[in-house]
């Protein structure tokens, strides 16, 4: 276990990977992870594992034609 940041990104670029596979080109990523989506939208990296995977996810997202972030509170997302 990498702790809650890390495992959200992780999960977060498993999820896009899996979109892309079955042809979703547009795509609203939610996340309660705050601190995920402040650092996926300003595109802002550290020199820790969680950036490493910040930084896979702002480059896989290339691919898509449309993508944008969503933070919502816990017990929100459905």
């Amino acid at each position: 276990y990498a702790g809650a940041p890390v495992e959200e990104a992780r999960a977060c670029l498993y999820d896009l990977l899996c979109a892309h596979a079955y042809g979703i080109l547009n795509i609203i990523i939610q996340s309660d992870c705050l601190e995920l989506v402040q650092m996926l939208r300003n595109k802002s990296m550290y020199d820790n594992s969680f950036s490493l995977f910040a930084r896979d996810i702002i480059f896989f997202v290339q691919n898509f034609d449309f993508y944008c972030w969503s933070f919502v509170k816990r017990g929100a997302i459905g």
